[in-house]
């Protein structure tokens, strides 16, 4: 399992955001930030980015949404992981996954709302480990 150290969780639901933090000391995340929209993320992004090994990302966000904050990270050359946290449609999840892919970025693969911690094993291949 890669290490984690610094997790950024990007999505407007603060539901989400507890369980993801909750979830992320479990895979060894030493530090968790969180933003509310894609516009929050970029500024912490700013000032973190060399330090956020893990992004999760929600996709339909105010301000900035996820398919933007993918073109923003993409610009930035970001080489942290990328997973997509969504109740989106399949076909929107799935085209947001082709454009990361696209970019180049290292993209893990999707996690449904609600996440459970069963979802983040599967998607980060721990077994349940922690």
């Amino acid at each position: 399992m890669a290490a984690y150290d610094t997790v950024l969780i990007v999505d407007d639901d603060p539901i989400t955001r507890q369980l993801l933090e909750a979830f992320a000391g479990g895979i060894g995340a030493q530090r968790v930030l969180q933003a509310a929209d894609g516009a929050e993320a970029t500024s912490i992004l700013d000032q973190h980015s060399g330090d956020i090994q893990l992004i999760f990302c929600d996709l339909e966000m105010p301000e900035m949404d996820g398919i933007e904050l993918l073109g923003y990270l993409h610009a930035r050359a970001f080489t942290g992981a990328i997973a997509i946290v969504s109740g989106a449609h399949k076909s929107i999840v799935e085209s947001a996954a082709k454009l990361a892919k696209l970019h180049g970025l290292n993209f893990l693969g999707r996690i449904s709302k609600p996440p459970t911690k069963a979802m983040l094993d599967q998607l980060l291949g721990t077994g349940g480990a922690y």
